[in-house]
Formats: C-alpha cells, sequence, structure tokens
C-alpha cells in the first residue's frame, strides 16, 4: 500500500513538472521585460561618432554609475535605463564641448549581473545568470521541477538595489501558491529578476511511529489532521493497540501529551484531530511500551549560496 501511495505522489509531481513546462512556452513572451535595460555588472560601450577619444568601454558598479568614466566631470548613473536613454543623458553632457554629438551606446556583456538563486524544494538549486527575461514557471523547470517535498508556497524576495522592475530600491517578498502558478494566474507567475531569491518552501514534518505500515516523516500540508498523518504512514497494522494514538506536541518550550481514541476518529463520528509541524504522533501497539522522552532534534544542512552551480540563462 505505502509503495501505492509513493507512486502517485511521484506521479502528481510528473505531472506539476510537464505543467510548468507547457505554461512556461506559453507565455515566455507575454511578460513585459526589463532585461534589457541596464543593470549592475554590465559591461557597457559607448561609441561616440566620430571622435574616438571620447570612446568608452567599461563596467556599471554596484552603486548603478559607469566605473571610472572619466569623459565628462560629473559621475553618470545608469543602472536600469534603456540605452537610448543613456545614449541621451551622455549626448547632452557632451554638448558642452563638443558639437551635437552623436552617441551609441551597446551592452556588450550581461554576464555580471547579480545571480538569482532559486533553493528550497526543486530538484536542482542552483544561482542563475539573467541575460534574457524568465519568469517564475520557467527557472522552476530550469531547476528540474519542484520536489514532493514542497509545502505548496513558494516565496520571492526582492532585495533593493540589485534588479531593474517595481520597487526596485525597497526590498519586496511575494508568496505565492503553486496551484495558482499551475493554473496559469498571471499575477503567480512574476519576472525574476538578477538578485531575488527564490524558495520553493519545503514542508514542515510530522512524526508517525508505532503501529502503522510505514513509520517515519509524514510531510506537513494545509488542513494536516491525525488520520491523514496516519493514511500517509501506510495505515494502521494489525498489531495497532485498541486503536489508539498519543500526540507529542512542543510550543514555546513546552511539551503537550494529548491521548486520542482513533475508532470514532476513523468511523467519522468525532471531529477529526487537527495537527501542528513537528508533532509527533505515536500508535500504540500490542505488548509495546509508552515512550516517555522524545527526541524532536532535526538534522539541518544550510547550503551556502556561493557553492551551488550556476546556470545563464540567455
Amino acid at each position: 500500500m505505502w509503495n501505492v501511495f509513493s507512486a502517485i505522489g511521484h506521479l502528481r509531481f510528473a505531472i506539476i513538472f510537464f505543467a510548468f513546462f507547457f505554461f512556461s512556452l506559453k507565455n515566455s513572451s507575454a511578460q513585459q521585460s526589463t532585461a534589457d535595460l541596464i543593470h549592475i555588472g554590465d559591461r557597457i560601450e559607448i561609441d561616440v561618432v566620430g571622435s574616438l577619444d571620447f570612446d568608452w568601454r567599461g563596467v556599471v558598479g554596484t552603486d548603478g554609475y559607469l566605473e571610472d568614466f572619466d569623459k565628462i566631470a560629473d559621475p553618470v548613473y545608469a543602472r536600469c535605463l534603456k540605452t537610448d536613454d543613456l545614449a541621451s543623458k551622455i549626448e547632452i553632457a557632451l554638448s558642452r564641448i563638443l558639437r551635437e554629438p552623436k552617441v551609441i551606446v551597446r551592452i556588450l556583456d550581461r554576464g555580471g549581473r547579480p545571480p538569482a538563486l532559486i533553493v528550497g524544494a526543486v530538484k536542482q538549486p542552483q544561482r542563475l545568470i539573467l541575460k534574457r527575461s524568465a519568469n517564475l514557471r520557467e527557472i522552476i523547470v530550469l531547476s528540474g521541477g519542484i520536489t514532493d517535498k514542497a509545502s505548496g508556497k513558494i516565496v520571492v524576495f526582492r532585495p533593493p538595489g540589485l534588479g531593474c522592475g517595481d520597487a526596485v530600491d525597497m526590498p519586496k517578498t511575494q508568496t505565492i501558491d503553486i496551484t495558482e502558478l499551475i493554473a496559469g494566474k498571471q499575477e503567480a507567475n512574476p519576472e525574476i529578476l538578477p538578485g531575488d531569491i527564490v524558495t520553493v518552501v519545503s514542508a514542515n514534518p510530522v512524526y508517525v511511529i508505532g503501529g502503522v505500515a510505514a513509520p517515519g516523516i509524514v510531510l506537513f500540508r494545509s488542513e494536516m489532521t491525525l488520520s491523514r498523518a496516519i493514511a500517509s504512514a501506510g495505515g494502521l497494522t494489525k498489531d495497532a493497540k485498541n486503536i489508539s494514538a498519543t500526540i507529542y506536541r512542543r510550543e514555546e518550550g513546552k511539551q503537550t501529551v494529548i491521548e486520542a481514541d482513533l475508532r470514532p476518529i476513523l468511523d467519522k463520528k468525532q471531529q477529526d484531530l487537527p495537527l501542528k509541524p513537528y508533532d509527533i504522533i505515536e500508535i500504540g501497539e500490542k505488548g509495546g511500551p509508552k515512550k516517555r522522552i522524545l527526541d524532536y532534534g532535526l538534522p539541518f544542512t544550510d547550503v551556502p549560496a556561493s557553492s551551488l552551480p550556476v546556470r545563464v540563462i540567455d
């Protein structure tokens, strides 16, 4: 039975993966892009037509100004400008010393932009160098799709001063429901900008031990109840004792023990008990003593962003 549950889970997330792929292709050209604007880290060429002495190549610094651009007296701010707008800005400054200057600005290389990150419940967490426009759905597909550990939520955090878009100088956080993303809602599929941090939130665990077919970790989903957790752990075994359950819960440093009679709950004669993340459910077994102390510790590894692989999207 547990193998059936596992197979259904893998099939469900395979369907989600291909749905992401289909809709990312369908809508990839529909969103207005900021990728063509000048970004921090871009390598820029400034060509003053007919005047080699004023030509320049260099980089947009982390402060948004052209680094070491000494052709005019004042520093030139370039971040989030169109190339034509920067050219006009430089023409106005050069018109004080040149007659009707004609300036052409080109972005030579977008590879120095701050990378976006995608982490959490995806098959391939990675850093992304965005040389063109890419939406949320596309980068999830390029990261191998979501895993069966996903909680159903995605959080996009936009640090200030890195990308070009709405509220570029204020931090912004957007929480997205995966079901809305799959359904094709435009507001659930934002353009991902350089510097964005995308977290596919992993579900917290609930532990089911004792008289169940597959004791271990069950991932907490919304509206997780006692009967659902038991079903996810393969159901009760024939050795389950008196169909009783004990829920061990720790909140604010205090442990609470909740005793439950499963028979009326499973017969739908009594309201199911809602669970919380990190609950431990022990199903009594014939001949098995109740545990007095349970370990709530969880292994946790925080992979630094600098160690993630880099993918260029161009």
